[in-house]
Parts: C-alpha cells; structure tokens; sequence
C-alpha cells in the first residue's frame, strides 16, 4: 500500500533562517508534506551552538534545539557575500513555491532579498519574513529575539510577582509563535496564489504576535483603559473570587481556577471540611480573593502539603472539580494520554543516535504529519543540489521535474510529478513552464554587504 502524502505534498519551500522562528516556520511545513531546502552559512545555523549537548559538550551536530527544528529538511550552505552562491540560491528561489526567511530589512536587500527584490524577480513566490519587529515601522531596524518581543508585546509585564521586575516568557514562545504564524501565512499565501497567479510577501514581527496573543492584556486594555498587573501565583484581578491561584503540593504543584463556589465547596469537603470553612469572613469567596488572599493561600497549604499531585488530580478528577496538577517535563513524557495519542516520535541520526521529538500538532485523516528525516549535517545535501558542478532546481527536489532531471526525486524524499502537483503549488489550467523565471545577470551585486554574523566555531564541530 502506498505511502499517503502530506498535505504539501508537492510544495518547495527553501528556509534562511537562524536559531527559532524560521526554522520552526519552515519545519512546520515540511512536517506536513513540504520539500525544505533550508540554506545555512558556511558555519552553520547559530542554534547548532545552543544546547542542550549531550553530557553537555558543544558540538555542531548534536544541538538538541537545532536537532528539533530543523528535522524534515535538505541542508545546504551558502556563503551569501558571494555573486556565485546567491546565484546558487536564485537558482532554487527559481523554482521555488515559498521563501520562509529571518533577515533583517537592511541584510535581505543587501543580498537582493528584499520583498521588492523577490516579487519583481520571483513572482509566483510566497516569500515569509520572521523578524522581531517586522519589515516597517520606526524599530523595523531593531535586531532582537524572544526576550525582546515578549517585553514589546506586553507579554512579559503581566509575567512575575508583584512588586518584582517582570519576567520572560519561557523558552522562547514568541519566536515559536510568531513562527507558527509565519506557516500558516504561508499556506494562505499560496492559496490566495490560486486565484491570482502571484505570490506575496507575509510580514510576521514576534512583537506583533505578541501583544495580539499577550493573555488578556491587549482586549482589557482596549477595552476598559485597565492594564493587567502581576500577580505572581494567583490572578485576584480576573474576577477576584477565590480560588485562582497555583499551590504547592506534596510533590509538585496544584492549579486551582473555579468562578462557580459548587466546585470550590466539594473540594474543600473532600478535603475534611475544616473548621474554618465554615467562617463567614472565609465563606466570602469575593473578598477572600480581592482583599486577603494571602490568607486562603495559609489555610489551604497544609492541607495541600499532605497530599501527592496525582492524588489530588484523580480526587479532583473524581468529583468534577475543575482543577489540575502542574506537571513537569517527566510527567509529560510519561503522559498516557500522549501516549495513547502516539505523540512522541523517535527518530535515529548520525552522530546522536536516536532521539525522541515532540509529534503532531495537527491529526489529518488522510494527509498524515510525518517526520520522513532527521535534521541534516553541515552542509549534507550540497552534493545532491550542488553536485558535479550543475544546479538542481528546487522543482526537482519535489519530485515535479521533468525525465530529464538530473537528481533522481526519490533519493531527495520527493514524490510524484507534474501531473500530480498540489493544488496550493498551481491555479487551475496553469502549467508549471510559465511559472519559471530567469536567474539574475551575472553582473548583480548586493548594495552593501549582509550582517551574516559567523560566530566563533564550536568546540568538536566539523566544517
């Protein structure tokens, strides 16, 4: 029985990004079907530096973050200061359904990838740009990651305890959010390219991202003129009654949110019912939360203290009390119902040997989420692109050339052919011929040298 495809099946992307939001963007895609050509520099993608290392020795090829990200990907490098690697690249952008790209404004137009540049140039191309601040705007030349944009967005005010400096969100969620959305720009830009025939630029800043995603900090503000405030491990202003906080346990943590007092009384009963339930200035679950909370929080930790998580989870659980332990990272892994759902996926590759990853985050009935290949070595695939000194066209890479293709589809993982494109990849009638688009003269040169910062080498790293 043949192999069901993804549902980008057909669809070529080619990724320029570097340690988060690119990569994940365009991992994303290429989980659901897509042929990725992610292009790194001759050094390589920065998070290939960033742990964590197995015994935690740095080395190139065994970045547990890089190894995330970038799996369902061919690897390339590219060294964009010079005339023949970008006309290497303007070969694959040729062909190319979507560019998926972290480069500040001023880098992509010194190397000819402004959005400008690639619509005149490419235009059937989806080309996303994943930057901090986005492409306009007075801080549109402000460099930045995660840290920044979740401060931007008024993520990170709202985060910490009060009377405290704000905290970051953690492990960098606006890079995966603002990358997440850059994948489903892609989508719609190349659904929209059905009807038009054209591709167009998908402008995502993380700062955007979030302060529309920043909790209930942008619609209380817009609404009311209120701003949120910290709150630590409680939130007495959404509401204020009580409880909505997060206590410790025997071993770990308890949620508790509840607005309807029936829960909060079958929890307390099951706790013994103590005597001081039954006092008026307790049995107040307004002013318990808006004005002493402290107070509950006393009361209720010894009782919590005797108690495992766990048991409190099946307690709760029991008497349909909408309350849940905090789990760690062990207790997710050993999660029966991820389990059950087949949601971790292992995955062999050299130099690391088998790792597990996170699955789908998406269930598709007929166009399954599929981790087809680990992510690649330095440089793995130039031979396969680059090789023999002729340029493969990223249309080959999918399996959509013509028989006379130098790189066989399958040895690159693509499938089926100009008769069976996907839809996103082609408007009705329209044949992939009149979407080619010549490379840029010989004599083209960027306007001024890109930032492509090389940092120092890691230790235990090929080149």
């Amino acid at each position: 029985m043949a192999e069901a495809k993804g549902a980008l099946d057909g669809i070529v992307v080619v990724e320029i990004g570097g340690f988060v939001g690119a990569p994940y963007a365009a991992r994303s895609l290429g989980d659901l079907g897509a042929t990725v050509i992610k292009v790194e520099p001759l050094d390589g993608d920065p998070s290939r530096r960033h742990g964590p290392f197995p015994k935690d020795i740095p080395h190139l090829e065994k970045s547990g973050l890089f190894c995330l990200l970038n799996a369902n990907k061919l690897g390339v490098t590219l060294d964009l200061t010079r005339a023949g690697d970008r006309e290497r690249l303007d070969v694959l952008l040729a062909t190319a359904d979507a560019l998926v790209e972290d480069l500040q404004p001023d880098d992509a137009q010194a190397v000819g990838l402004s959005p400008a540049d690639t619509a005149e140039r490419f235009p059937r191309l989806v080309h996303a740009s994943v930057t901090t601040f986005g492409h306009s705007g007075p801080w549109k030349h402000f460099r930045g990651h995660a840290l920044q944009a979740g401060a931007a967005g008024a993520a990170s005010i709202v985060i910490g305890e009060p009377g405290r400096p704000p905290l970051a969100l953690p492990c960098s969620q606006p890079d995966f959010q603002a990358g997440i959305n850059a994948a489903a720009g892609v989508v719609l830009g190349l659904i929209e390219r059905r009807a038009s025939g054209r591709g167009q630029h998908v402008d995502v800043a993380a700062a955007d991202v979030m302060a529309f995603f920043g909790g209930i900090t942008s619609p209380l503000y817009t609404a009311t003129g209120l701003a949120w405030e910290r709150a630590g491990h409680r939130a007495s202003g959404s509401g204020g009654f009580y409880p909505y906080t997060i206590l410790p346990t025997r071993d770990g943590y308890l949620c508790m949110i509840t607005r309807s007092g029936q829960p909060w009384k079958k929890f307390i009963d099951a706790l013994g019912a103590p005597a001081w339930s039954a006092e008026p200035r307790y049995r107040d679950r307004a002013a318990l939360g808006r004005l002493y909370p402290d107070e509950g929080d006393a009361l209720l930790a010894p009782l919590l203290g005797e108690r495992t998580s766990a048991d409190l989870q099946e307690m709760c659980r029991r008497l349909a009390i909408p309350f849940a332990m905090v789990r760690n990272t062990a207790e997710v892994r050993a999660c029966p119902q991820l389990g059950a759902r087949d949601f971790w996926v292992t995955v062999d590759r050299e130099h690391t040997g088998p790792l597990t990853y996170p699955g789908p985050p998406w269930r598709f009935s007929k166009t399954p989420w599929r981790i087809r290949r680990p992510a690649p070595t330095l440089g793995q695939h130039n031979p396969d692109v680059f090789g023999r000194g002729t340029l493969t066209p990223a249309l080959s890479l999918a399996g959509r050339g013509s028989p006379n293709t130098l790189t066989p589809a399958h040895s690159l993982g693509g499938r089926g052919n100009l008769n069976t494109l996907s839809p996103l990849g082609r408007g009705q009638g329209e044949g992939r011929a009149a979407g080619r688009r010549p490379c840029p003269p010989r004599g083209h040169r960027p306007r001024s040298r890109p930032a492509w910062r090389r940092p120092a080498p890691c230790p235990g790293g090929a080149r």
